[in-house]
């Protein structure tokens, strides 16, 4: 099983994951991930659940994938919320990379942290504006899927 993660040959990497999203009590909720300061200039920053997409597997399965494996949580797709691209050097490998990552709004169905991987420190529910204040700016810029997650719902409930 081959993964989509840039190499020095290939600079191109791709990612698939989620908006999770539940209805509780009348407030909507998002699931944000948090991972600690033992991953360096990755840790201390809070993010949509996501990953690396294999050769073996559509986007959708790489984002109930990557959802269940790092938050422990079950969920249904329900739309397509586009993708952000990135594109960056990198000093430490001398070399560029191009990282596009597709985000689909997800429902809530099951599960808990207490399943999440290794990777995570820490799973919180937070309504829209408070997830989107809590989300890392850089380099991933998710706060527009959270945006953009919240038209979609509101558009359905509208119509």
């Amino acid at each position: 099983m081959q993964e989509y993660r840039s190499t020095r040959e290939w600079p191109f990497h791709i990612s698939s994951g989620g908006a999770v999203y539940k209805d509780e009590n009348g407030q909507r909720t998002y699931a944000i991930l948090f991972r600690g300061e033992r991953f360096g200039k990755y840790g201390n920053s809070w993010h949509l659940p996501k990953g690396t997409l294999t050769s073996e597997e559509t986007l959708e399965q790489c984002a109930l994938r990557e959802i269940r494996e790092e938050s422990g949580l079950e969920v249904a797709i329900t739309a397509y919320l586009g993708a952000i691209h990135d594109a960056w050097h990198s000093e430490k490998e001398d070399r560029d990379i191009d990282k596009t990552t597709h985000y689909f709004l997800c429902r809530y169905i099951s599960g808990n942290s207490s399943m999440m991987d290794q990777e995570h420190d820490e799973l919180q529910w937070l309504p829209a504006d408070q997830a989107k204040g809590k989300l890392s700016l850089t380099p991933k810029y998710e706060a527009l899927i959270i945006e953009r997650a919240e038209k979609y719902i509101d558009s359905l409930q509208n119509s």
